[in-house]
């Protein structure tokens, strides 16, 4: 900080670096793929249906209005989706800032789907054994049946993606879930109308239709184009983008929130504020350090007057030259007429240990983040005052 003490007060607050931003989960940013939408990407029915939606103003003659409603022309309107109520790629940027956001998300879809699965019989199943009790022959075979189609399920379930198992693929759709509120399995049909293939979508590109009866994606690409959805097992409603006769389906997991009826809302939204102020406080012992652990210094000046010049090249120097430099000159000129009264002296504003600052703080960051995402401390690496009992 700078003060100047004369007959104007000017004091000046110098920010050396930025410590990055605090993250707007309440606004779709300029990033959101929906919101750019080119109409050279559009298919010839949303060109038609970009044309009515633009609605220009028709006077006498050749005139009209030149208007564009930035509202009606991006993509939530021409594909008829629903905004999200939080931005699902700043969600998604706090799953990789914040080590115990990180690994609270990590714990929970690892002791979930990440156990794996199996098949169990159904009621009907237990049924049949419980009629053959007491015929051993017969126990045998309804077993024997049974197991048989055990793993021909196990056998179809490994077929129905090259790229990863169905473990995998309940990891990363559950970590969406997790991170952003929501999560999709895309269902793909063979031509008898069987399923041949169970994939994982990306929660960050995909929109519900505002009517219910879909998803869209958006692919990000040189070329932005979108991709219609059905819901799971809807055969009737027609693609409304691109007439595909045949969309895959999508299966929507979410957290259920009663602010919001079309997504789902993550954890992370109540502990946004910790797993924000952690990512500065850790951004402001690297500040201190990449400074060469120079403190912050009070340039006070009593009964002078600068010019706007001066104070302006003091500024600058602390701003430029001052971070991560051991030794600088400062060279300040000061006219001659500020008289003999003037008094110029420096004033340290930070001279403790500073590699341990907000340590409380971060604590109780950590705190907040494991209650929200209701995991105990050893399951995300954090053994303090933790006996072996409990770690366990």
């Amino acid at each position: 900080m700078i003060q100047f003490e004369d007959d104007l007060r000017i004091e000046t607050d110098i920010e050396i670096d930025d410590l990055g931003y605090f993250p707007v989960l309440n606004k779709t940013e300029v990033s959101d793929p929906f919101k750019s939408v080119k109409f050279s990407d559009l298919s010839p029915k949303m060109k038609r249906k970009h044309n009515l939606l633009q609605k220009k103003l028709v006077g006498t003659g050749a005139t009209g209005s030149k208007y564009m409603d930035p509202e009606r022309l991006d993509g939530y309107s021409l594909y008829d989706i629903v905004n999200p109520p939080y931005d699902l790629d700043t969600l998604a940027q706090l799953y990789d800032q914040s080590a115990i956001h990180n690994a609270s998300i990590n714990a929970r879809a690892m002791n979930t789907v990440g156990c794996g699965y199996e098949f169990v019989e159904t009621l009907k199943a237990r049924r049949r054994i419980e009629k053959a009790q007491g015929d051993s022959e017969r126990v045998s075979k309804v077993r024997k049946s049974l197991q048989d189609e055990k793993e021909r399920l196990q056998e179809l379930f490994q077929s129905l993606n090259d790229d990863e198992t169905l473990d995998e693929t309940m990891i990363r759709t559950w970590l969406d879930v997790l991170a952003v509120g929501n999560g999709y399995i895309e269902i793909g049909r063979n031509n008898d109308g069987s399923i041949g293939y169970i994939g994982h979508v990306p929660a960050t590109l995909v929109r519900v239709r505002r009517k219910r009866d879909g998803f869209v994606q958006i692919a990000k690409s040189n070329k932005i184009s979108a991709v219609f959805f059905r819901n799971f097992q809807d055969f009737e409603t027609e693609d409304p983008l691109n007439q595909d006769p045949k969309p895959n389906e999508l299966i929507h997991f979410k957290i259920y929130s009663p602010n919001h009826a079309y997504y789902g809302i993550p954890a992370a939204v109540s502990a946004a504020t910790a797993i924000v102020g952690d990512k500065f406080a850790k951004e402001y012992n690297i500040d201190y350090f990449e400074n060469k652990a120079i403190p912050r210094y009070a340039i006070i000046l009593k009964g002078a007057k600068l010019s706007a010049r001066s104070k302006q090249e003091l500024i600058n120097y602390f701003r430029n030259e001052v971070k991560g430099r051991n030794h600088g000159t400062l060279v300040i000129p000061i006219p001659s007429s500020i008289g003999s009264d003037a008094d110029i002296r420096f004033e340290k504003l930070e001279a403790g240990i500073q590699d341990s600052s907000f340590d409380k703080f971060r604590k109780s960051n950590r705190d907040e983040i494991l209650v929200a995402n209701r995991v105990p401390a050893p399951k995300a690496g954090v053994y303090d005052n933790a006996n072996l009992a409990v770690s366990r």
